[in-house]
């Protein structure tokens, strides 16, 4: 129970309560933080990886703007970290969409 609530406070914080303005998933929002944790528990409790924003996007692409995001301040360390995120991510929601499809 605690881990949850503290991934939930890191999906909060990711920007998931300003999903509804342009038809953002949590599993958009979390993506775009590159919060692997908060992406398998969305991806676990039923999200779509294949849902599609009101501009046209996914949560795959909102994974591409994440790690696009540039910090100056960022070491190697942070930048490497990001990078197998993004990584980790991409084949979560790659399985996950496989997934719903094999079932539909």
């Amino acid at each position: 129970m605690l881990i949850t609530q503290i991934h939930m406070y890191e999906v909060r914080h990711c920007g998931i309560s300003l999903i509804m303005s342009q038809g953002i998933t949590p599993l958009m929002a979390a993506a775009s933080c590159l919060c692997v944790p908060a992406i398998e528990m969305l991806i676990a409790a039923g999200a779509n990886p294949d849902a599609v924003s009101q501009v046209g996007k996914r949560a795959v692409d909102a994974v591409r703007e994440g790690l696009e995001s540039e910090n100056p301040e960022e070491s190697e360390e942070q930048l490497r970290v990001k990078k197998s995120s993004a990584v980790k991510i991409a084949m979560l929601l790659a399985r996950a969409s496989q997934v719903r499809r094999a079932a539909s």
